[in-house]
Parts: structure tokens; sequence; C-alpha cells
């Protein structure tokens, strides 16, 4: 299972711009896997970090349960892909 089958596409009818927390959700959760696949330089995490922390707190704030459900996003099989793909670029 890979984290895309954990991501929601909401539904939009009329094609108003919209933001639902799921959408932050999932935000969180691509950025948390983008970081524990190294999609990131040195000089870049402090930045991602601090997107990461705001949008965190947001949705304690909107609502507390949001939170707790991104807090462990990466999956198992995902932290063993980066791990192998990371030994293959070693090699």
């Amino acid at each position: 299972m890979s984290d895309t089958d954990n991501v929601q596409v909401p539904e939009n009818d009329d094609n108003q711009p919209e933001l639902k927390i799921v959408d932050i959700q999932n935000a969180l959760r691509i950025i948390d896997v983008a970081a524990q696949r190294g999609a990131f330089h040195g000089p870049e995490l402090s930045g991602v970090g601090a997107v990461r922390d705001r949008l965190d707190k947001f949705l304690a704030a909107a609502n507390p349960q949001a939170a707790d459900d991104t807090t462990d996003t990466v999956s198992e099989e995902d932290k063993e892909e980066v791990t192998k793909s990371s030994r293959r670029k070693k090699k």
C-alpha cells in the first residue's frame, strides 16, 4: 500500500476554488512522504518544516482529531522503500 491510497480527492461540482480540511491533511502527507524520501535539500528543510508546522497547527485548531490523523503519515512500507532506495544510491 502506498500513501497515494490514503489521499482523498474532494468533489467540487461548482468549479469554485475550494480548500477543505482533507486538502490540508493531504498536503501534510505529501510533505512527510517527500521528506522521508529525501526530496528536499538541506537549505530547503527549514522552509518546508515551517510550512508543515503551520499546516499542522491550523489542523489542530480547526479539528483536533484531524491533526491526530496526520501524526504518523508515512507507512511502514514507504519507510522500507526509502531504506531500499538509499541502499541502491550508495552502491
